[in-house]
Formats: structure tokens, sequence, C-alpha cells
């Protein structure tokens, strides 16, 4: 327990240096690393994720998942959607940390969702719902119960992300897609689909060859 205790403090530095932010607590840390070994447990009989080591889970998915967070992009109070959440990432880590948002995570694979199920039950997580329904079928007709944010990491082009998130982001939401720098946004596209650019975020994260890139756009009214 204590070479635990250690491992989670040295974790917790790095990641609220990464942040710039003094967010994570040791207590934290371990919540998180305690879904790390429950999704490797569960890797066993769905694909979720590849192979990887505590480390490299912690910067190659916790802290990508996290790096939101060093604009401010999203708050305690938010109404949260993760479309293709596999194995929970970004949302499951942004709920861990922030713990106030309430989130819905979508995954159109029947295996994945059920999986997810059980790891939000065994890690604890309250205020998380899991929809088995590709994102192209979610309509939400009024207007509030629309999301504030919505996030996709390493799915589809962002052409494709606005094909459907007109349909359950609120006006001036903010759609998160999680890219490298190499990727980039058509702004006429945007305007014509209904949303608008609202920042490109640029950001390192040690042991990645390629910069990652935030692409932060809004719908309009």
């Amino acid at each position: 327990m204590i070479k635990e205790q250690g491992e989670a403090d040295r974790i917790k530095e790095e990641i609220n240096e990464f942040l710039h932010l003094e967010i994570c607590s040791t207590e934290t840390v371990l919540h998180l690393l305690r879904y790390y070994r429950t999704i490797m447990f569960y890797k066993r009989k769905v694909n979720l994720i590849s192979e990887i080591g505590e480390e490299d889970f912690v910067r190659y998915h916790v802290m990508d998942s996290l790096s939101p967070l060093k604009w401010g992009l999203i708050g305690e109070n938010d109404r949260l959607c993760d479309v293709g959440s596999g194995g929970g990432l970004p949302a499951i880590p942004l709920k861990i940390v922030l713990r106030g948002p309430r989130v819905v995570m979508v995954e159109s694979r029947g295996k994945k969702a059920k999986a997810l199920i059980e790891i939000i039950k065994d890690i604890g997580l309250k205020d998380v719902a899991v929809r088995n329904q590709r994102a192209e079928e979610m309509v939400i007709e009024k207007e509030e119960a629309k999301f504030d944010v919505v996030t996709v990491r390493a799915v589809g082009s962002v052409e494709k992300m606005l094909k459907f998130a007109g349909n359950i982001l609120r006006v001036n939401g903010r759609l998160i897609a999680f890219k490298t720098e190499t990727d980039d946004v058509d702004v006429n596209y945007l305007v014509r689909r209904g949303f608008y650019l609202i920042a490109n975020y640029d950001y390192d994260i040690k042991g990645l060859r390629k910069r990652r890139r935030l692409h932060v756009m809004g719908r309009k009214g």
C-alpha cells in the first residue's frame, strides 16, 4: 500500500504539472489506477484498448483525456456526452477528476457498451450512463435537454462528427475533437454545417512523437 501511495503521489504531480492545475489529489490518482486495472481486466473479454502498461496508460490516455482542463473547456456543472467511448476515454478520467459533470457515453458496439456498464459499477461512478446506439441515431428535440459538451476521441473525421453533433449539442455548446497537430478543420465546412471554430489547442505528451491538438467548435443558434 505504501508503494502504491508513493506511485500515486508521483503520478499526481505529473498530471498537475501537465495541466498547470492543482486538480488531482492522491486519492483521485488511486481512483484512476483502479480504473486502469479494471479496464485491463475487461480487456481479456472485450478489446476495449490495446495492451498497455500503467505508466503509458496514464500518459497516453489519462493525460490526453484530461487535456481540455488545461484551457477550462469542461466544468463541474456541464452535461457531457462522449461519443464512441470504447473503454471510456476521455469520459471516465474526466468524471473521476472533475466529479461533478453528468456524463453519457455513447458506444455503438454492444459488447463494449456492456463492458462500460460493468466498469462504471466496479469503480463506483455516479451520474454516468451508457447508451448502446449509433451517434447518428441520437436526436434531442428540446434545446434545454441538449449537452453542454460533446467529446470525440480517436473516432472518424471532424466532418463526420458534425453530422450528429448538431442533434445533441446545445447552442454555443462545445464540440471537442481530440486529434494530432497535423489534422486541420475546414472552417467553411463548419459554417455550412451550422458551427464555428472556437479555437485549436496544441500540446505535447511525453513519449508521443506527434503533438496533440484539440479542435474546439461551437454550434450556432
